[in-house]
């Protein structure tokens, strides 16, 4: 039958979501303004074994949230993975969600879910009905999720999305001071055969890593999405929080390397690496592991574009590669010129041409950038920090530090403290046992 007249709103978002879920076999929930059940696909779809019903689960899972502009994707500890498209202001139509999901990325092996179980200390006598409801869930990659996610929106509100634009919207607030979760990055446990051992295609890792060594953000995290997809090998069968880690740890390693040859600062890249690791070590979360992958990744990405916006002839590169090196050091022009190959006179002149600053200008932003790090993540008094720095007197310290950073560093410090509460330093940060680098 076909039907004619405009379906009121309520009966145009019943049937989107009778649509997607025939289409896809995916869980559909439509929910109202306060997170209320208005209709459920399948009928009798089972609620994770923590709650004691579905709407229960919604309400926790929905918590205070406010309409989006764009859908986003979410994981939760126990690996569910589900899509939520706001039908709210942002959609321009009634209040309320619909969420795509739960679904699950892999039909993981008895042991491997055995593992997760054990590692989120749930009872062993609990263990059969977790074990059920994982076989009831649907397996589907993150990425097709994501497309159901712009398919539903377009036909919400007309406005045709990217995969990218949902990519950087389903990153949630930032965990601590630093950390930028984005659901979208994981590398799944396993493949769907018994054994569950599948590795990527070497091409696919190689065009990983080539969008790190070229600083592209965007394109990288497409990559990963489809590194995902494809499975990785199992490299620790009794705990799944274990074998994230061991891949975490794995894919950082080559990332570190990567970002060097596209021309970041070993120093910087090492440095970056092993807090990153320590972060995930530190981590007892199966989705926050992933989180903090991709965030570990993104700030070799963008690491590498700083260097890239800033391509310099090789003196210059090597004088501020001498620079970041020395920084605790006194840093005489003299020096700097050896260091370059070049004399003093010209290196002064090239450096003023190509970065548009002078040498001098140059080593006071990096020591007043290195200030800040220290002022946020150490309890070095400012005299301390001043003296580290090579400024002359604390005073002359001040001034440099407020003519570059709005502020006194006292005021940076205290404006610092009042808005990380005792969260833990970021990755890629100092932390607050810091000793002088060796540069």
């Amino acid at each position: 039958m076909i039907m004619t007249g405009r379906p009121d709103l309520g009966g145009r978002l019943e049937r989107i979501c009778h649509l997607l879920h025939e289409a896809t076999l995916l869980p559909v929930i439509r929910t109202d303004n306060a997170g209320l059940i208005q209709s459920c696909r399948p009928d009798a779809l089972p609620a994770n074994p923590k709650y004691g019903g579905l709407q229960e689960q919604l309400t926790e899972w929905l918590g205070e949230r406010s309409p989006m502009a764009v859908p986003m994707l979410h994981s939760t500890p126990f690996l569910e993975h589900f899509l939520l498209v706001s039908t709210g202001e942002e959609g321009k139509l009634a209040g309320g969600w619909i969420m795509i999901g739960p679904a699950v990325s892999a039909a993981w092996p008895e042991d491997l879910l055995a593992g997760l179980l054990r590692d989120l200390m749930v009872p062993q006598r609990q263990r059969p009905v977790w074990l059920a409801y994982y076989r009831n869930l649907p397996v589907i990659d993150k990425s097709r999720l994501l497309y159901a996610g712009l398919l539903v929106h377009e036909w919400l509100t007309g406005q045709s999305l990217d995969l990218a634009d949902l990519i950087d919207a389903s990153e949630p607030a930032a965990e601590g001071a630093a950390l930028k979760p984005a659901a979208l990055a994981s590398l799944r446990l396993s493949g769907t055969r018994e054994e569950g051992v599948y590795h990527h295609s070497p091409d696919t890792e190689k065009l990983f890593l080539k969008h790190i060594q070229h600083g592209n953000k965007k394109e990288l995290f497409r990559a990963f999405a489809a590194l995902a997809d494809q499975g990785v090998g199992i490299l620790s069968r009794r705990s799944p929080l274990r074998h994230q880690k061991n891949i975490a740890i794995t894919v950082i390693t080559l990332a570190t390397r990567a970002a060097m040859e596209g021309g970041m600062f070993p120093e910087e890249a090492y440095t970056l690496s092993d807090m990153h690791i320590q972060h995930i070590e530190e981590l007892g979360e199966v989705n926050k592991v992933e989180s903090a992958l991709q965030a570990a990744l993104g700030d070799f990405a963008d690491g590498v574009r700083r260097g890239l916006d800033q391509r310099v002839s090789r003196p210059i590169a090597v004088c501020q590669r001498y620079i970041f090196d020395h920084l605790y050091e006194e840093l005489a022009l003299p020096m700097l010129a050896k260091a370059s190959g070049v004399s003093a006179v010209h290196l002064s002149r090239l450096f003023r041409r190509e970065t548009g600053i002078s040498l001098t200008e140059y080593i006071q932003r990096q020591r007043v950038e290195e200030a800040k790090q220290l002022l946020s993540l150490s309890a070095y008094s400012l005299s301390d920090i001043s003296a580290r720095l090579q400024f002359h007197d604390q005073s002359y310290f001040t001034k440099v530090f407020k003519k570059y950073a709005g502020v006194t560093p006292k005021q940076y410090r205290h404006g610092r403290l009042g808005t990380a509460g005792s969260e833990p330093p970021p990755p890629g940060r100092l932390t607050s046992d810091y000793t002088k680098p060796n540069r």
